[in-house]
């Protein structure tokens, strides 16, 4: 049978139904009451309808223009991401053993976090380590890391195009920014890593893009070239247990990142594109144990993922158990080498209700923005 004789058919078994169709067949099964006000529900003071077709999506045909690209990744598919654990380093020794257990199996690149440590032992913390095939980020909260990670790159003889990773900070300040200044030569290496603190959604994309605003005007003051200060950036969001708000937000993130980046006279460039690092805390509901972060680990890794993630953490329960550890860290293998979430650059395109709440939730974000701007 030819292809358009199976259209032919589908088109006769199944009739197109409209949103008409829907309501009627609704308000049948609710007493008669009207679906669209018994069923519609709110998110960070929004309110949304709980059906919709093209015809409540035709004013948003410019979102086609923020649809995810296919990856020009040589070696992924349609779809890439980076799959970075976190672990917190304690002892360099131990913490290099453990290091080398996650990139052995499974993990794209590691995040060391450095934010209880004074000085830390490069060298022997990535020992072994050859950080040209993995993504090397780290989590600070000052400036001790440049010398020794400068100097370490330079005893390795690293070719400065062949390193990528970010430095993120737990506070980075909006005054007198540690430039990094002799990381500048690593062109895929972000100095600016700004993390998100969990809020509503419009609260988190607003504040974030505050930071980001507040961040490029303190180093172009200071004398950072503005579109050296923009491809530093990176910013870092959490993502929770409401799957399509939290791929609506990352949609949100992404469409107001290229508006922030036009009013700062930055162009659109695949250098200048957001790179975004999404992550899942740790979630214990007892309803659901002793799998409830498992659950929320998953579901939320598969918000990520069709959100536009560029990089995933899913944290363990309990980062010393190693059962719980290993199931965080396949949680990405599973759904890239299983799920085949790789294969498509943007499942979710195109798709109504998520067109609607990504175009709800920019819209009350850029809102919140402004205000946010004006204020001291």
């Amino acid at each position: 049978m030819s292809e358009s004789a199976i259209h032919s058919l589908l088109r006769q078994s199944f009739p197109i139904s409209n949103k008409a169709d829907w309501l009627r067949t609704a308000a049948a099964e609710i007493d008669g009451k009207d679906p669209a006000e018994i069923l519609a529900w709110k998110l960070d003071g929004l309110t949304f309808s709980p059906y919709y077709d093209r015809a409540d999506t035709a004013s948003l045909q410019y979102l086609k223009n923020f649809e995810l690209p296919p990856s020009p990744h040589a070696h992924a598919g349609a779809r890439f991401w980076e799959n970075l654990p976190q672990l917190v380093i304690t002892d360099e020794k131990k913490d290099n053993t453990t290091l080398l257990h996650q990139l052995n199996n499974g993990a794209d690149g590691i995040i060391l976090d450095l934010r209880n440590r004074q000085t830390v032992d490069i060298a022997g913390l990535l020992d072994q380590v050859d950080w040209r095939f993995c993504n090397v980020s780290f989590f600070v909260t000052d400036a001790i890391l440049e010398n020794l990670l400068a100097s370490y790159v330079q005893k390795k003889n690293y070719e400065p195009h062949s390193l990528s990773g970010t430095v993120w900070w737990n506070h980075l300040p909006e005054k007198n920014i540690p430039k990094l200044s002799s990381l500048s030569h690593l062109t895929h290496f972000r100095r600016w890593g700004i993390v998100a603190d969990a809020a509503s959604p419009v609260e988190e994309i607003a504040n974030v893009l505050t930071k980001a605003a507040r961040v490029m005007d303190a180093l172009t003051e200071e004398g950072v070239e503005k579109e050296m200060a923009w491809r530093n950036l990176a910013l870092s969001l959490p993502v929770d247990t409401d799957f399509f708000c939290s791929i609506a937000k990352l949609k949100a993130l992404r469409l107001l990142w290229f508006q922030l980046a036009h009013a700062f006279g930055i162009p659109p460039t695949d250098s200048m594109a957001l790179h975004l690092h999404v992550r899942s805390t740790p979630w214990v509901n007892e309803k659901f144990q002793p799998h409830g972060n498992l659950l929320k680990a998953t579901t939320a890794a598969m918000a990520a993922v069709m959100g536009g993630c560029n990089a995933l953490t899913i944290h363990a329960e309990d980062a010393t158990n190693s059962t719980m550890t290993r199931m965080a860290r396949n949680a990405s293998s599973i759904l890239r080498e299983e799920s085949h979430l790789d294969k498509v650059a943007d499942p979710l395109a195109g798709t109504y209700a998520v067109q609607e709440m990504t175009h709800a939730l920019a819209h009350a974000a850029w809102a919140l923005l402004q205000q946010n701007l004006q204020q001291p």
